[in-house]
């Protein structure tokens, strides 16, 4: 969040929930940096071609459980191969001012967690936590349930890319979010200097 704060600050900030594009008439380029789902509803209306394009760009849920206290080993973080719990951050050993750790849970390999109650999810994140370190002492802090978390780079991924991108320049639209060219944060923070590089020296 402290990257998004400071961005904020050297931005013109319009507090406004956009719906369609007729709500942004006032501007020759438009780049809508929203999950693909979200960039289909804005522009459906005035161009249905890209909003299927978009449509194409399937998402899986994922669940994000907070715990605090004792956990080891001292490390980054945890991927699994096998659980419902995708992975473990340990926030206690990466950030100075935290003391907990968060687990990732569901994704494509567990589309199942729509089904099940937010106790189920987290009940399921301890047992997985107790399997994978031995043991559990932890207090639950937060949970949030993303049921369109992650976009999914399926088969043909690449070419619905390039049919949404040429598709979307071609009405002054640029899309820049993670449904593109890459999930990470640190692909999103590439692709929006190179696209903001590339409208500074068009034309």
């Amino acid at each position: 969040s402290q990257m998004i704060d400071k961005l904020a600050q050297n931005l013109n900030i319009i507090n406004q929930e956009i719906s369609s594009l007729e709500e942004l008439k006032g501007y020759d380029k438009i780049i809508l940096s929203t999950p693909a789902y979200e960039a289909s509803k804005i522009v459906s209306s005035k161009y249905p071609t890209l909003a299927n394009y978009l449509n194409k760009i399937e998402y899986t849920p994922i669940a994000i459980v907070g715990f605090s206290g004792d956990i080891e080993p001292v490390s980054f973080g945890i991927l699994t191969t096998n659980l419902r719990t995708l992975g473990i951050l340990m926030d206690k050993y990466i950030f100075p001012n935290r003391g907990g750790i968060r687990a990732m849970v569901g994704g494509q390999r567990y589309k199942d967690i729509l089904n099940m109650t937010k106790e189920e999810i987290i009940n399921s994140t301890l047992k997985d936590i107790e399997k994978i370190v031995g043991k559990n002492n932890l207090k639950v802090e937060f949970f949030k349930l993303h049921e369109k978390g992650i976009p999914n780079y399926n088969v043909g991924h690449l070419q619905n890319v390039k049919n949404i991108l040429q598709e979307a320049k071609k009405h002054n639209i640029y899309l820049n979010s993670n449904a593109y060219k890459g999930v990470s944060f640190n692909d999103c923070v590439k692709n929006s200097k190179e696209l903001a590089i590339s409208l500074v020296y068009e034309n």
